[in-house]
């Protein structure tokens, strides 16, 4: 394998919904509100494929929980000021084997992100640890759409059965394969160390 293109969310970075719980009760929302309300399905296809702004869907997350919810607007902006204050945290085991991997092939990042991923990169400290970063309002479409991962193989000049694939969604590792690349299932950084392992066999 020449490439390694590895997911952000839920691979490289994690989040933890503790840091949010507290702007949620103080909101009168169950817990969990925020995560519905943001992922709201067509407001995310939005934001991920560059027809909305990062902070357009944010303020619409705050609408959507606001009228969900029946809080006050500001309420449920305190909620997503809250959850946005944050860039998340690195999975110090994952960054480990992406600088390994980088002794070996390219390595580059593959995410369903909106334009704040590169200000999160850089304040997470981890822009320069791989090769490139490929997002998706960039290109214009998003995992599991087939033409993405074609795009990332091309970019780096390579057919895309050249490329390994990482991610926590199942939905996004059966695109990958179906577009020709070698896929792997994300459930920690022991079982990835196994597959890359055999990337080398």
């Amino acid at each position: 394998m020449e490439a390694l293109v590895v997911d952000v969310d839920g691979v490289l970075r994690r989040w933890d919904p503790d840091e949010w719980a507290a702007a949620e009760a103080r909101a009168g929302v169950p817990r969990g509100a925020l995560y519905r309300a943001a992922f709201d399905k067509p407001a995310l296809r939005s934001v991920v494929t560059g027809r909305t702004t990062d902070a357009q869907w944010r303020e619409g997350t705050a609408e959507r929980l606001s009228q969900a919810h029946d809080v006050p607007l500001e309420s449920a902006r305190d909620v997503v000021a809250s959850w946005s204050a944050s860039a998340g945290q690195v999975d110090r085991g994952v960054l480990q084997l992406v600088r390994e991997q980088r002794a070996r092939r390219r390595v580059v990042l593959l995410s369903n992100a909106t334009d704040r991923l590169d200000a999160d990169l850089a304040r997470l400290g981890v822009e320069d640890e791989v090769d490139a970063v490929y997002a998706t309002y960039r290109i214009g479409v998003a995992k599991p759409d087939r033409a993405v991962y074609e795009h990332v193989a091309a970019d780096l000049g390579l057919p895309t059965s050249a490329c390994a694939f990482v991610d926590d969604s199942p939905r996004h590792v059966a695109g990958a394969e179906a577009a020709g690349m070698v896929a792997h299932l994300f459930t920690g950084a022991a079982d990835l160390r196994v597959f890359l392992d055999t990337l080398d066999a």
